[in-house]
C-alpha cells in the first residue's frame, strides 16, 4: 500500500472507532450516564468527512477483491452490511436536507 494512504486509513479506522462506541453507548438518561453519552459523542460533521474521504479511497485504489466478513458468520455480516446501507442512505438524506 503507498505510505500516502496509510495515514488516511488510520484516521478514518479512528472514526469508525468513535462512531462505534456511540452507536454502542445506550443514550439512556440516567444518573451519572451523562458523561458516557458526552465522552461518546460523534460530531455528524464526521459523516459527511469519513464518506468523502472513502469516496476518494474508492477512485483511487484497485477494487477490493476481498473481503473479510465481521465475526459472528454470515447473518451478522448481513445485519452490518444492511446496518452500513441504511446508515450511508440517513446520512445522505440529513446532507440533502442541510
Amino acid at each position: 500500500m503507498e505510505p500516502k494512504y496509510v495515514e488516511e486509513i488510520k484516521e478514518i479506522q479512528s472514526r469508525l472507532i468513535d462512531l462505534g462506541a456511540q452507536v454502542a453507548t445506550p443514550r439512556k438518561s440516567e444518573e451519572g450516564h451523562e458523561k458516557k453519552i458526552a465522552h461518546t459523542s460523534f460530531d455528524p460533521d464526521h459523516v459527511s468527512e469519513l464518506e468523502k474521504r472513502i469516496d476518494y479511497m474508492d477512485e483511487k485504489l484497485p477494487p477490493l477483491k476481498n473481503f473479510i466478513l465481521p465475526s459472528g458468520g454470515l447473518a451478522a455480516s448481513h445485519i452490518h452490511l444492511g446496518k452500513l446501507i441504511k446508515f450511508k442512505r440517513k446520512s445522505k438524506n440529513n446532507l440533502q436536507k442541510s
